[in-house]
């Protein structure tokens, strides 16, 4: 829906901060896409994999390059944004209309900083 604002909204009215409606009807499934956590259920979660914070406070976010499997596309290496991390997975924050919610989440493996950037290999 347009209100003449430039502003992506939903058919409500609604403004998404990601630009998601723009994403609807393009998206691909992302078959490398890898959760955390599991219960007992096999449901897979982040619970409790909160956003990485700097010692003050501020958010601490690290520009990437991650390497996503489409179904369709193939494997792309995409420009991203790592917002969480465990151990074996990270949490990537990418504008990539085959990406369903504009993140995913992945083993570590898929994942290298980028040459430059916050957090990146040059710094």
């Amino acid at each position: 829906m347009d209100l003449g604002d430039g502003v992506d909204r939903d058919a409500n009215g609604y403004a998404y901060k990601d630009g998601i409606t723009s994403r609807v009807g393009r998206h691909q499934r992302v078959l490398n896409e890898s959760w955390p956590q599991r219960d007992p259920d096999g449901s897979r979660h982040a619970r409790n994999v909160h956003p990485a914070k700097r010692g003050d406070g501020t958010p601490w976010t690290i520009d990437v390059e991650v390497r996503l499997e489409f179904d369709v596309d193939g494997v792309v290496v995409l420009p991203g944004r790592a917002e969480r991390w465990t151990k074996t997975h990270v949490y990537v924050v990418v504008d990539d209309p085959r990406v369903p919610w504009a993140h995913v989440w992945v083993s570590a493996g898929d994942v290298s900083r980028a040459a430059d950037g916050d957090g990146s290999t040059a710094r």
